[in-house]
């Protein structure tokens, strides 16, 4: 994007001072000065000039004021510059003003753009490029001002006006650049994004290609031991299987449907290598066998087999322009993702009981509980915020008053007089005791199996 600003951030290509000896070029380019700040003029904007007097102050139309050439163009480094060394000398033109502002807001090409609900730069440039041409270069005035100038020509003239033109058209072609740019960005960053997801729904597709094949090979004629009792630990990986299950794939795949299943020949030659490597030897033949390693073995191969191979930059390259450059950072994301998903194992494991307890129908601290106030509900009923509060310290779970707001509440829960309060209160004392000797991620399941068994 910076890149994008960079290269398009000069909206006017403000026109240099003419170095030929031409009597037309030198009278065109005073001429398009003279338009440059008749804009800026018309447009409501005041400046200090070549006789270090202010220009003057005119009725503007608000929808005039509002146009956004008149302040690109004041906003103009080159424009500044021209008028801090006194450049600016358009003092003739001072008694047209208020007539040539009048004259835009009569004309047709007002009409029309104010009929524009919300317009855009096209628009504003549209407008003015107009009004130079069919108001301000027609007006017999303004024309006769510039006759004053002893270098006056038509073809200066003429030359003079079309420079104003190409410089406006030239800012309407930057700020499309600008948007353009902006827009090529925004669809890199989603086919990005696209490849992302690609790439694990790619290893679903390889898991799913081997279990095709073991169940194939068990209804062979002659079949042999390994065919009908295959290892099938690479097609019960554990990391697949939650990809498979993964509410955010889910949610994606919906919206960007991605598949390999236009790759039939990738998939083939992609498991082919996989099965070849060593890296598979290792994970068939390993003692262990968990969720960390299952995790560890995608990993691996995709370093190894999928992201090097050729086969697979051929067949993103059939399928976007921008897959080939995105690889090498896609992949490592999705290899960082997936030494996540092995961190996060318990915390996913924990998410997994609550979920089994809600379908069971047992309440727990996520779900709405009763109508009673939250500092009359039991301890377990408690979030999980107020129990951290309670417990990070013995004498918060002794009940002792404390800096902390949870070690007040529970001091003040202490004095209530309601008959078996008390009891309620030991009780309660003594679990999150022992919940606080817990490291926190139990907390959950603590908690769950308290409420079942009430």
């Amino acid at each position: 994007m910076l890149y994008s600003y960079l290269l398009t951030r000069s909206e006017f290509k403000i026109d240099a001072t003419p170095e030929t000896t031409s009597k037309d070029k030198k009278y065109a380019y005073a001429v398009y000065l003279d338009l440059i700040f008749l804009v800026l003029e018309l447009s409501g904007l005041r400046f200090k000039r070549s006789d270090d007097s202010m220009s003057p102050t005119i009725d503007v139309d608000r929808l005039i004021a509002g146009n956004r050439v008149g302040k690109a163009l004041f906003d103009n480094d080159t424009i500044k510059a021209i008028i801090l060394r006194g450049g600016a000398s358009v003092e003739g033109f001072d008694s047209l003003l208020q007539d040539l502002s009048d004259a835009m807001v009569k004309s047709s090409a007002y009409r029309d753009y104010k009929k524009i609900k919300n317009p855009g730069l096209a628009d504003d440039v549209r407008f003015w490029l107009t009004v130079i041409n069919t108001i301000i270069a027609k007006d017999e005035r303004v024309v006769a001002v510039m006759r004053q100038n002893e270098a006056f020509t038509i073809v200066g003239f003429n030359t003079g006006v079309r420079q104003i033109s190409d410089t406006l058209t030239s800012y309407q072609d930057s700020r499309m650049t600008y948007v353009n740019a902006g827009r090529e960005l925004k669809a890199s960053l989603d086919k990005a994004y696209e490849l992302y997801y690609s790439l694990f729904v790619l290893m679903m597709e390889l898991t799913r290609e081997q279990a095709l094949r073991l169940d194939n090979a068990k209804t062979k004629y002659l079949a042999t031991n390994e065919d009908l009792n295959p290892n099938t630990r690479f097609v019960d990986n554990r990391f697949i299987a939650r990809l498979e299950n993964n509410e955010d794939l889910k949610a994606y795949l919906e919206q960007h449907p991605v598949s390999w299943t236009d790759e039939p020949s990738l998939i083939r030659s992609l498991l082919d290598r996989i099965l070849e490597s060593k890296i598979y030897d290792d994970y068939m033949n390993a003692p262990a066998d968990d969720y960390a390693a299952d995790c560890d073995f995608w990993r691996n191969i995709l370093r190894a087999v999928i992201l090097p191979s050729d086969d697979l930059a051929e067949a993103l390259e059939t399928k976007s322009i921008y897959w080939n450059d995105d690889l090498p950072i896609m992949g490592t994301f999705v290899i960082k993702s997936i030494k996540q998903f092995a961190s996060s194992r318990r915390e996913r494991q924990v998410s997994a009981s609550v979920q089994r307890q809600r379908r069971r129908g047992i309440r727990t601290r996520n779900l709405p509980l009763c109508r009673r106030k939250p500092r009359d509900l039991p301890l377990v009923y408690r979030p999980l915020h107020q129990l951290v509060a309670m417990g990070s310290r013995t004498s918060g779970i002794h009940g002792h008053r404390g800096n902390d707001r949870g070690h007040r509440r529970t001091d003040q829960l202490s004095r209530n007089t309601s008959p078996g309060y008390d009891e309620r209160i030991h009780r309660n004392r003594q679990q999150l005791q022992h919940l606080a000797q817990r490291p926190v991620h139990q907390w959950h399941t603590v908690l769950d199996c308290t409420l079942s068994q009430r």
